[in-house]
């Protein structure tokens, strides 16, 4: 086996169908998916367990929140590259893991590999976020996280700071660009992720997501960057909301697969 996938789980039903996901993306028998549950509901981890395969596992232990159960998961790795998933986000159904690992081989095994994540709301994409180079990444334009395959061995002592809650991710991942990473971006969907969230819900909250965000990565970057990264934040969603009410009033297979 080749990638072993974390999700952090609690309290979320939709978790089973994350995981079915995954095993049909699964097409080479190369992944493992492993859960790190905080204290769910018997009745939702008795449906997780019923979805997994022989070679899958689930802790199930309090922690203190998403990125602590990431860190778990990542303690406790056993392949050569770390995939994430929510416990409401889907695979799309039109790449494999096949073709992943074949990503990865025709690239030389990079440190990180990304593919291009699409929001959705009742079915439609409302907007994409593509895997830009590391020269842009360091500016602002961060990865699509969940889309975002790290090399076990690169992570080292990395881990999610969850003081910097709620961009752990973005911290996270600024820590491997310090470390110059052989990167390889594919401009192919791989996950489609449902909108929803507090800090998704109207233009204002995502401002003041993203300030947040800002004063809690003062420390990685500086003034400059700071500015531009909260510009790109705000600017690239709505160009992405632009560009994804184009392909849907084309009625594009862009998402053709799964959509929640």
């Amino acid at each position: 086996m080749q990638i072993e996938f974390i999700i952090p789980s609690y309290n979320d039903i939709r978790i089973v169908e994350a995981i079915k996901s995954i095993v049909n993306f699964d097409d080479s028998g190369i992944c493992k998916i492993s859960i790190y549950d905080g204290g769910s509901d018997d009745g939702i981890v008795t449906s997780i367990k019923r979805e997994l395969r022989e070679q899958d596992n689930i802790i199930v232990e309090h922690d203190k929140g998403v990125f602590d159960a990431i860190n778990k998961g990542i303690n406790n790795i056993t392949l050569p590259y770390i995939g994430w998933l929510g416990s409401d986000d889907l695979i799309s159904s039109n790449i494999k893991s096949s073709e992943v690992l074949a990503d990865i081989k025709k690239n030389e095994y990079p440190d990180l590999i990304s593919y291009i994540t699409v929001m959705t709301n009742n079915k439609k994409a409302t907007r994409f976020f593509i895997p830009f180079g590391v020269l842009l990444q360091k500016i602002g334009f961060h990865l699509p996280h969940y889309s975002t395959f790290v090399k076990s061995s690169f992570v080292g002592k990395i881990r999610f700071n969850i003081k910097f809650h709620p961009a752990a991710d973005i911290n996270f991942f600024l820590k491997l660009l310090e470390k110059s990473p052989h990167f390889i971006g594919i401009n192919r969907v791989f996950l489609l992720m449902e909108e929803g969230g507090v800090s998704n819900s109207s233009f204002k909250d995502i401002l003041k997501t993203n300030i947040q965000i800002g004063k809690n990565l003062q420390n990685q970057l500086n003034p400059f960057h700071i500015v531009v990264f909260l510009i790109n934040k705000v600017t690239y969603k709505v160009f992405s909301k632009i560009l994804m009410i184009v392909y849907n009033k084309i009625k594009t297979n862009f998402l053709s697969g799964h959509t929640k």
